[in-house]
């Protein structure tokens, strides 16, 4: 085996690999076809090439961004989003019982989907931001992520919180605290995949790729990480320090 294919098969062997770069060894190993096989088409291609078949995870995160590469499922139907999200998490894909995408699954599969396939807002389906909303309010968000503002608009949770607290006793300023806290788990959870992604693409052996669009990606993945960073440092400030012990 070559070297380029011995680096490749260690990547898609990682279970904790991000998406992109597996859907890209299989786009450039195989071409284009890979929108056409099926899932025995493929696994076998892979054990040819690389002499492995990649964990039933990364074969699903693949599967996810053929998907939204060729379909715009992702926007239009919210199994196919929510199965997307929790695909490209790490999570799987069970077709088979409902498992909600959570908030930080979501924050991710919306960033990794749009560094590949950037939405068109108009043909996002009404039901998608009707879920991401309920999602919020199940975890108990009550600032959104501004990753989700475009998806959402302005969130306001459906029970006022303050007047909540105001009735149980609560010190609001505790309770925005423990909100920033919140959204700054997201964004650091973001931020970690993102670097995950860009240092897997630095190093990606690719044969056939088209070397400029290759570099557009890699410098869309180098903005999306600045920016995020910079949002995981403005919610960090809202954070109070611990105290010593």
């Amino acid at each position: 085996m070559r070297q380029e294919d011995r680096i490749c098969a260690q990547i898609l062997a990682d279970p904790a690999e991000i998406g992109t770069p597996l859907f890209l060894i299989a786009l450039d190993r195989f071409g284009a076809d890979v929108f056409d096989w099926e899932p025995d088409t493929l696994n076998r291609e892979f054990t040819a090439r690389f002499g492995l078949v990649p964990p039933a995870r990364n074969m699903d995160k693949i599967w996810a961004l053929i998907n939204v590469v060729s379909t715009d499922l992702f926007h239009s139907s919210l199994e196919a989003f929510i199965h997307v999200c929790n695909a490209l998490s790490g999570e799987g894909a069970d077709f088979k019982n409902y498992n909600p995408a959570e908030v930080r699954e979501i924050c991710w599969g919306i960033t990794e989907t749009s560094l590949i396939d950037p939405p068109e807002k108009e043909n996002v389906s009404l039901e998608i931001p009707v879920y991401v909303r309920a999602q919020l309010e199940s975890e108990g968000f009550g600032r959104i992520p501004k990753i989700l503002i475009p998806y959402v608009g302005d969130f306001a949770p459906v029970n006022d919180p303050e007047e909540a607290l105001a009735v149980d006793g609560i010190d609001a300023k505790s309770y925005w605290d423990s909100q920033a806290k919140k959204t700054l788990e997201v964004d650091e959870y973001v931020s970690e995949r993102l670097r995950r992604l860009l240092k897997t693409t630095i190093s990606l052996p690719l044969l056939t790729a088209d070397r400029k669009s290759f570099d557009e990606l890699r410098t869309r993945v180098q903005k999306a990480l600045e920016g995020q960073s910079l949002k995981t440092e403005r919610e960090s400030e809202l954070v109070p320090s611990r105290p010593f012990s």
